[in-house]
């Protein structure tokens, strides 16, 4: 009798454990379950247009120059020359600064064999001229700056492009006595595509003060929006010969490399090596290697923003156009 209480309550105790166990496993499960809903809910969370609008925008892609304008003078040889050298020993022979008190601040040559000749003050680079003006072995001027250029991203399609200037005259208290107090002040050059269709981008040309303004400000308001602003730099390439200056539309020259891998017997439409990353090549970087011995690198495709070359043609757009001083 007392052998069987003591294996009834042996087995009860084993029960008692068991179910016991159980509920620890179930409890345990319930709270994981529990746990992983909740992070499920944080990452699918839908965020709220405060939080939308408060982080930070990405980088520009074609941001402001920091730096101001500097005076400058273009400089063109009498005399045939062969090389760069020759152009800047041209520019040497011409003018001495020994009795002066500032020197050129940058040396540069550009197109054509011509040298641009850069100056920290407008009275330096008028004494230049005037000195240079009995000089017999260069030809001298100063250099012609363009008014530069801003890009309005989003603008609603409710809003018209004629309508643009006044709008942004009128809503913008920062801007609207430089607008009303100079002419040509901000000038609606074109409209282009935005990635949204209910959308679209305009490109204004404005003086270097109102484009100051603007770049400081990063957003204009226009109706019911506040437009989102960047610098636009007038670079053009064309995408048929990979040179600079025109459009596909306009190309007069016979050569029509591809702009993946640099081969000249098709285009990047037909290019057989398109999934091929390693074959990737700049033609105008292989080309300026060639030709003056430089060393750039060729792994990248001709209209990529990292181009040395087509940097340099963007740097060169830029010192063309006065963007007024940053002070």
């Amino acid at each position: 009798m007392a052998h069987d209480i003591n294996r009834i309550i042996r087995e009860t105790q084993i029960k008692t454990e068991y179910t016991a166990s159980i509920i620890e496993v179930k409890e345990s499960l319930q709270n994981t379950i529990k746990e992983e809903i909740s992070k499920l809910s944080i990452r699918t969370q839908t965020k709220s247009y405060a939080s939308v609008a408060s982080t930070p925008r990405p980088p520009p892609s074609n941001p402001a120059p920091t730096h101001a304008s500097k005076p400058a003078i273009i400089v063109t040889p009498t005399n045939k020359v062969n090389s760069r050298q020759e152009v800047i020993e041209s520019w040497r022979k011409s003018i001495c600064f020994k009795s002066c008190n500032y020197a050129p601040s940058k040396l540069q040559v550009i197109s054509n064999n011509k040298l641009r000749v850069e100056f920290d003050t407008c009275s330096q680079r008028d004494d230049a001229l005037e000195r240079l003006k009995s000089a017999t072995t260069v030809n001298a001027e100063a250099a012609r700056k363009m008014n530069p250029m801003v890009i309005l991203k989003g603008v609603s399609n409710d809003v018209p492009s004629e309508e643009l200037v006044s709008i942004i005259t009128g809503q913008n208290d920062e801007l609207r006595d430089l607008i009303n107090n100079t002419d040509d002040a901000l000038c609606l050059r074109f409209k282009r595509k935005n990635k949204n269709p209910k959308l679209y981008n305009a490109v204004f040309l404005c003086n270097p003060t109102i484009w100051r303004k603007i770049m400081d400000s990063g957003r204009i308001n226009v109706d019911h929006q506040r437009i989102h602003v960047e610098n636009f730099c007038p670079f053009i390439q064309c995408f048929s010969c990979l040179q600079f200056g025109h459009v596909q539309g306009k190309c007069t020259n016979n050569i029509h490399p591809c702009s993946h891998c640099a081969a000249g017997n098709h285009t990047y439409t037909n290019c057989p090596n398109k999934a091929n990353k390693s074959a990737t090549t700049c033609y105008n970087c292989q080309m300026h290697n060639n030709k003056f011995n430089t060393k750039f690198d060729t792994q990248h495709a001709a209209t990529s923003f990292s181009c040395p070359r087509v940097k340099a043609m963007k740097e060169r757009i830029n010192q063309r156009i006065d963007y007024g001083s940053n002070k």
